[in-house]
């Protein structure tokens, strides 16, 4: 029973803290902006990946405050072959350009309401 026990706890010590699913889909596109942001040399393209790969560590730290975000990342990163990094980016370009889209009606809607006397 006592080595049934200290098995368990073992176990137990041994699991990392398991994200929820959206956590683990958005360490995915920061592995992804990462992986693009180290291949590209264009400034531009640099701006926009930085800004997607924050936007997204912002939605895990709001998340998951507790999360111990280095072995979590590293996890994601080595269990991603090329062709998951090219579907989570394209998966979560979307995603952003989508919420941006959401927040340029936002702001077109409040120039609007302030235009109104």
């Amino acid at each position: 029973m006592k080595a049934l026990l200290i098995v368990t706890a073992s176990m137990i010590a041994g699991v990392a803290h398991a994200e929820a699913p959206e956590t683990t889909k958005d360490l995915q596109c920061m592995v992804a902006y990462s992986y693009h942001l180290g291949t590209t040399e264009d400034v531009a393209a640099k701006a926009s990946l930085a800004v997607g790969l924050f936007y997204y560590q912002g939605r895990i730290e709001g998340r998951e405050p507790g999360l111990d975000f280095p072995p979590a990342f590293k996890r994601e990163l080595y269990g991603m072959s090329d062709e998951a990094i090219d579907a989570a980016m394209t998966r979560c370009v979307a995603a952003v350009q989508a919420r941006s889209q959401q927040m340029q009606a936002i702001a077109k809607d409040v120039e609007a309401d302030a235009a109104r006397p």
